[in-house]
């Protein structure tokens, strides 16, 4: 697997993430507060996850995940009220973070990038506007179906994805092709 960085605004913050990932026996191997550090542990590994917070010292996660090396992926936490304000494309846990939560989604985003080097994939750089287009279809149709919020129905489809072992995009087209009510 690729190296997992923790970035937020305190080390404190990022330390005791770290803390909670080694305690379910999960390997990090950086912590640190600003983007640049970032890229630099970065740029010393072909691929990983990125844990950050919404703004780090330097730099907001938009800027950092444009300048992140193609084969990372990034794992965003945020509270609720920020999650419209969000990249699309990262996944997210909402604050306050419930740990079995945030373990399961680094977990998942882990072993979805190993399967992806498994099978000689595009690795983890991200949905393609297609992949992210049928994503958000089915969250519409959540969100009209059922009476879902914007972020429950985007964690729903992102808890069945992890539960099934499948990706969102898979998740998503099957809710499109059926007549699916949760």
């Amino acid at each position: 697997m690729g190296c997992i960085i923790i970035a937020m605004p305190r080390i404190e913050d990022a330390d005791r993430l770290a803390g909670i990932l080694r305690g379910k026996g999960i390997v990090v191997d950086h912590t640190c507060d600003c983007g640049a550090d970032v890229l630099r542990h970065a740029s010393d590994d072909d691929s990983g996850v990125v844990i950050c917070g919404y703004k780090l010292c330097d730099m907001p996660h938009m800027e950092l995940l444009e300048l992140l090396p193609e084969h990372f992926e990034m794992v965003l936490t945020v509270s609720a009220g920020k999650w419209d304000m969000c990249a699309d494309e990262v996944l997210k846990v909402e604050l306050p973070l419930k740990v079995g939560d945030f373990v399961q989604t680094v977990e998942m985003v882990s072993s979805r990038m190993e399967a992806g080097k498994r099978k000689g994939g595009k690795g983890p750089g991200g949905r393609t506007k297609a992949q992210q287009e049928i994503v958000e279809k089915a969250q519409r149709l959540l969100m009209e179906r059922n009476g879902m919020e914007r972020v429950e129905a985007y964690r729903y489809i992102q808890k069945q994805s992890m539960n099934s072992g499948n990706s969102m995009v898979e998740v998503a087209t099957t809710i499109l092709e059926s007549d699916y009510v949760v």
